[in-house]
């Protein structure tokens, strides 16, 4: 059961903890009072022999047994006042009681997505290429095809931060939808430079976080798989290689032009070759587009590749794990 920060100061400590994290030591019977103690009850207990942590103890035991009310919020305040002046005592005190409550009362799902919200204007001012971290963003599920779409499109009107806010929101709102992707985000955000210091600061943060074993995510129902299907998620899974390694968009989309793609998505891919990653993006809508609407263009987009991009050892070996994908489906 979730329990807010506040609620839980106002609830009452057990003498345990006040013992192991209030030890004021001789300053018992000021403290004593502080938390309105009877000021005879406290006299009593200072006449008792023993030492001063005895007493302590003592005090807060006839403190909890004596003040219906006792809570860890009278207890800083009274460590706060002048006449006891623990204030480093109570922000140690403090700093467990977040802890604990952490620990206790905050489900992982809150405290990820606290983890994220804290660090949104890091990434904000650290993203410089929105619309290729969202290509692996979307490699790995941690965002929608539909924002992918949105971050791909071509549209004068629409400034970087814009882009930034439209990929940011969709971030939280995967992470809100399902905790675990933050790891995933994280580890995304790990292979781009500019947001790699603070994608390890996320994943320490995330790798405390308690894990619910007995929470199980539900895979939404699926009926029968059209090839086309199979064919989208294919390319989907090499959507972070294809998205980092194709650097002649243009000519890529001459070779596609008229078997897969149109002459709108040639002009538009031709229209932005003054950036290669906003060609290559386009390239890659269009060709999404194209196997969505016919399974086989992925295995002419694959031949493309094959044949201009023989070179490169990488896209090769990614290439392979294509075709013999493909070869399923066919």
């Amino acid at each position: 059961m979730e329990i807010s920060f506040d609620a839980f100061l106002s609830s009452t400590p057990s003498i345990k903890e006040l013992t192991e994290h209030v030890n004021v030591g001789a300053k018992w019977n000021t403290l004593g009072t502080m938390l309105g103690l009877d000021r005879r009850r406290l006299q009593d207990i200072k006449e008792q022999a023993g030492p001063c942590i005895d007493k302590m103890i003592e005090m807060f035991n006839l403190w909890l047994a004596t003040t219906p009310t006792a809570s860890r919020r009278q207890v800083l305040e009274a460590l706060r006042k002048s006449v006891v002046e623990e204030n480093a005592l109570a922000d140690e005190y403090e700093k467990h009681l977040r802890e604990l409550h952490q620990e206790t009362y905050v489900p992982p799902s809150t405290e990820a997505v606290s983890i994220l919200q804290r660090n949104i204007q890091s990434l904000n001012e650290a993203l410089v290429s929105p619309v290729q971290v969202s290509q692996l963003l979307y490699c790995k599920r941690c965002i929608s095809e539909a924002t992918l779409n949105e971050m791909e499109r071509i549209d004068q009107r629409r400034s970087l931060d814009d882009k930034k806010t439209t990929l940011l929101t969709a971030m939280q709102e995967t992470v809100s939808s399902d905790y675990r992707k933050l790891k995933d985000i994280a580890t995304v955000l790990s292979d781009v430079e500019e947001t790699r210091d603070i994608a390890n600061k996320i994943m320490a943060k995330y790798e405390k976080i308690p894990q619910e074993e007995d929470d199980v995510v539900v895979q939404p129902q699926v009926g029968v798989v059209s090839n086309e299907d199979r064919a989208s998620d294919i390319l989907r899974n090499s959507y972070s290689a294809l998205s980092q390694s194709i650097t002649e968009p243009v000519r890529v989309a001459r070779l596609l032009h008229g078997e897969v793609i149109s002459d709108e998505a040639l002009s538009c891919v031709m229209s932005t070759r003054g950036s290669v990653s906003v060609s290559r993006a386009v390239l890659l809508k269009a060709v999404r587009d194209a196997v969505h609407s016919n399974y086989k263009h992925l295995e002419l987009f694959v031949t493309v590749l094959q044949k201009d991009l023989k070179e490169s050892q990488r896209i090769n070996g990614m290439i392979r794990t294509v075709i013999i994908l493909v070869s399923i489906i066919i």
